[in-house]
């Protein structure tokens, strides 16, 4: 199903972004633009929603209690991660102030990137994941996480080196936000 949620989540970004871009050009206020994000998102998750429910099969009771039990907790997951998410960025606002929030911003810029990454490798490798048996997840996730940390090491220390490189040369002004 990869194809057809590759293809939904466009058409839904396409609709996103140009209803932004119209409220822009209709508006100037940022206000307005906020809502209109908000409102097109809510209103494309919505349809989402509402075409999804209608073409699921009924399922047996013992596999629909299944997967709501997993839907709760991966929703539950989802909750935390993104309250992490924005919470030090809140702190960071409320304690130290807008400069040292941009500069924090700035900085982690990249990382976040990589994270984008991330997902994108996660969405490919869940359903090759959960056709295998947990005898041979459990044979062959062993030299994968390891090759996984060792790719994330190696990214790590690239990035603190050409960290330092990017804000001399690039960002001069901004040199606080290396550290």
């Amino acid at each position: 199903e990869f194809k057809k949620l590759a293809i939904d989540n466009a058409v839904r970004n396409c609709i996103i972004t140009v209803s932004i871009l119209i409220v822009a050009y209709i508006t100037q206020n940022v206000v307005y633009v906020i809502s209109a994000y908000f409102l097109s998102n809510t209103l494309t998750s919505g349809i989402r929603f509402i075409v999804l429910a209608r073409t699921i099969r009924t399922e047996s009771e013992t596999q629909h209690t299944e997967s709501l039990s997993l839907g709760k907790h991966l929703s539950a997951m989802n909750l935390v991660s993104n309250i992490s998410l924005y919470l030090d960025k809140i702190l960071i606002f409320q304690m130290l102030g807008a400069t040292p929030l941009a500069l924090y911003a700035l900085a982690l810029a990249p990382v976040k990137q990589l994270q984008n990454i991330s997902k994108i490798i996660r969405m490919l490798v869940l359903p090759k994941f959960s056709t295998r048996s947990p005898r041979e997840l459990k044979a062959t996730m062993h030299h994968k996480i390891w090759i996984f940390y060792l790719i994330s090491f190696i990214a790590t220390v690239g990035y603190c080196v050409t960290a330092q490189i990017f804000f001399t040369k690039i960002f001069p002004e901004y040199h606080e936000a290396l550290l």
